[in-house]
């Protein structure tokens, strides 16, 4: 099993380009450290974060850098995905 998602799957998320590989690399390393953080679990080789990776790399790659406006909604949307890991382990039914 691998990472939950590739850099070239965050880089083409974040619409940037080979430029950036190595920011978007230890945006992400970030992302998983968050999320160990915030769950108490190690989600390096898991695939259900790969929405949470991504919108955690999005925001500090362009919300911290004062480019983006409105990033509320994807800062609920990273809170939300991080409290179904923190209560199902992984586990989400997207039912």
């Amino acid at each position: 099993m691998g990472q939950p998602v590739t850099v070239d799957e965050v880089m083409y998320y974040l619409g940037v380009g080979e430029e950036s590989r190595q920011v978007v690399e230890r945006e992400m390393a970030a992302a998983l450290g968050y999320l160990r953080r915030a769950t108490g679990t190690d989600w390096s080789q898991r695939p259900e974060v790969a929405e949470a990776v991504k919108a955690r790399v999005w925001l500090t790659f362009y919300a911290v850098r004062g480019g983006a406006q409105n990033t509320a909604y994807l800062e609920r949307h990273l809170i939300d995905l991080v409290t179904q890991l923190q209560y199902t382990g992984g586990d989400i039914d997207d039912t």
